[in-house]
């Protein structure tokens, strides 16, 4: 399991107190900057991080901690429609990392998504909503790392699920174990071939952010 341990896109699973929470924070350890986007705000109730409401309020907080030599962490807790608000949340980091790509900047970052299955759902999502799968196929070229948590890993995306490079199973619910026959034999840690395939340029802006890239 170690050998994968700096996987650039992972998806953890599992039923409540299985363990998960505890495997995210070791990874969290160890990245220089981290976002989690977080539906129920477990990371601010629990943990005391920086709590934003919205990208703007999410941009602020970021930009006066971008070039700091300390290790940051930052929430985004929005009050709904999750995967148009983890696309603008993608589409805006693709941007603000654009310097990695650069040789302009090495800190990579983490993006934690919580309760995947709120934002990433397994049902198609509108061609206007793809900024999160942009970077699951290509962040990594930008220095963009990502963890996906979820219970309930029937209701997550199939794109996401096989196009992570590594999955990490904990115990799950009796109705999540019985939906989840293709995962049974990705046990612990498996390599998956990544997509060949990049979704198309983005289109539009993010209204409410200047990008940290400048």
């Amino acid at each position: 399991m170690s050998s994968h341990r700096d996987a650039e896109c992972a998806f953890v699973t599992g039923r409540r107190g299985s363990g998960k929470t505890t495997y995210v924070q070791r990874a969290v350890e160890r990245a220089p900057r981290v976002i989690v986007f977080d539906p129920l705000g477990q990371y601010a109730r629990e943990f005391g991080w920086p709590l934003a409401g919205d990208l703007a309020s999410l941009h602020r907080l970021a930009a006066e901690r971008w070039r700091s030599s300390t290790p940051w962490r930052l929430a985004l807790t929005v009050a709904g429609d999750f995967d148009a608000e983890l696309h603008k949340l993608s589409v805006y980091l693709w941007r603000a990392m654009e310097p990695y790509q650069r040789g302009r900047d090495r800190k990579k970052i983490l993006l934690i998504v919580e309760e995947m299955n709120l934002s990433v759902p397994v049902h198609p999502l509108p061609k206007g909503r793809r900024g999160f799968m942009r970077l699951v196929l290509q962040g990594r070229h930008r220095g963009i790392s990502i963890i996906g948590v979820s219970q309930r890993p029937a209701l997550v995306s199939a794109d996401f699920r096989s196009s992570v490079a590594a999955t990490v199973i904990f115990p799950l619910g009796v109705e999540d174990g019985a939906h989840a026959a293709p995962l049974r034999p990705l046990r612990r840690w498996h390599r998956h071939a990544r997509g060949k395939s990049a979704f198309a340029e983005l289109a539009g802006d993010v209204a409410t952010a200047r990008t940290l890239a400048s």
